[in-house]
């Protein structure tokens, strides 16, 4: 069954149609799709620009503050008036009346610190104790470091480890 839009399709999409009127035709649709992109663009534009501009500006609203602050009350001037110093009082300075220290370069000698422990070698618990051999002695620790002591009074001079 054939409808009754059909020979009106079939005369429009005709081979008999002139060159002129499909040329016009594509170029009006052709012109028409243009004309709504770029629509479309001035609009994701325009939209782009209010959301940039738009939002920050919203959120700084939200925060600035509602009330105003109350205004300032003007304050009295107070006038200050001094008077001249005493000429004694004024400090002058001239010219050579400072005398002028020179120094010669190189003249300056230079010192140097070492270090404390560079001379000093330390000895093993082992290396101590053989050093007094013989002699009633014992090696106490405490704290942090740790002593040498002699059991008897009498050997409580270490000259001789010297």
């Amino acid at each position: 069954m054939k409808l009754e839009t059909e020979p009106l399709l079939e005369a429009v999409l005709a081979e008999t149609l002139t060159p002129d009127f499909r040329a016009n035709s594509l170029a009006t649709t052709l012109r028409e799709v243009r004309r709504r992109k770029r629509v479309q663009r001035w609009q994701r534009g325009t939209l782009a620009v209010l959301l940039g501009v738009g939002l920050p500006l919203a959120v700084w609203l939200r925060q600035a503050p509602t009330e105003l602050p109350p205004p300032a009350q003007a304050r009295s001037v107070r006038v200050v008036e001094s008077r001249p110093l005493p000429p004694g009082m004024i400090v002058e300075t001239r010219v050579g009346s400072v005398p002028i220290v020179t120094s010669a370069p190189g003249g300056a000698g230079l010192v140097t610190t070492a270090d404390q422990r560079a001379g000093v070698s330390e000895i093993t618990d082992a290396e101590l104790l053989a050093l007094v051999v013989g002699r009633p002695v014992a090696l106490v620790r405490d704290g942090g470091g740790a002593r040498l002591v002699f059991a008897e009074p009498a050997n409580s001079d270490a000259s001789h480890l010297r």
